[in-house]
């Protein structure tokens, strides 16, 4: 009905991103990704990058991308993600976090897959030299964009502890789901204070001076 009225391109993408919520919920998660994907192709092309909304269906397209085993792509849209809901709604919305938790967890999964591989090609006779350096260089990398989600998400649960209490049944379960992300890591929980706006603004520094993507 409204496929080809002008100025409509929003209104089908947020109907295509309900879809691709029905879809994922029965378990059909390649039509929930091509149905997110189609609502994020609309937003971009009708300029509304920077909505909250938006940041919403990058995540979900991004949950459908973990679901399909498309993990680079669904680390770059989480990344994406992440971005706008900081600037949309801030670090401490519950989407935001919600964004950061799924960036730890597919960190985790991406560096795991890497070590994995890596070592099947250490004892295979496939390696050279140029391989193995490319897998620990990029190691390296991977591992502290890691590290840098595991320590915001260290950093709003325990923020979250102190506003909604220590029992609140949702910072029971992120704290549940940090104690996980922290064991696979094989990392403790850090209990220094430090501020997000701190970590935010080193992590920015960071970027601008090397804006390195994921490929592989």
């Amino acid at each position: 009905m409204y496929d080809n009225a002008a100025g409509q391109q929003n209104t089908i993408a947020g109907i295509e991103s309900q879809m691709g919520v029905l879809y994922y919920m029965l378990g059909n998660y390649s039509e929930s990704y091509n149905s997110f994907k189609n609502a994020v192709l609309k937003l971009r092309a009708s300029g509304d990058k920077k909505l909250a909304f938006f940041g919403i269906a990058l995540n979900q397209m991004g949950i459908a991308c973990v679901r399909r085993y498309a993990i680079n792509e669904a680390l770059e849209l989480f990344e994406e993600a992440r971005t706008i809901l900081e600037q949309e709604y801030g670090p401490y919305h519950v989407d935001t976090l919600g964004v950061y938790g799924n960036l730890t967890s597919t960190y985790v999964c991406f560096i795991s897959s890497v070590i994995i591989y890596g070592s099947h090609i250490l004892r295979s006779n496939l390696f050279s030299s140029i391989l193995i350096n490319f897998v620990l260089c990029n190691l390296i990398k991977w591992k502290k964009r890691l590290e840098d989600a595991i320590e915001i998400f260290e950093l709003l649960v325990g923020m979250r502890e102190e506003k909604l209490g220590t029992a609140n049944p949702d910072v029971d379960d992120e704290k549940k789901r940090l104690i996980e992300l922290l064991k696979e890591a094989s990392r403790v929980r850090n209990r220094k204070a430090r501020s997000l706006e701190n970590l935010f603004d080193s992590n920015n520094r960071t970027n601008t001076l090397k804006n390195d993507g994921i490929k592989v």
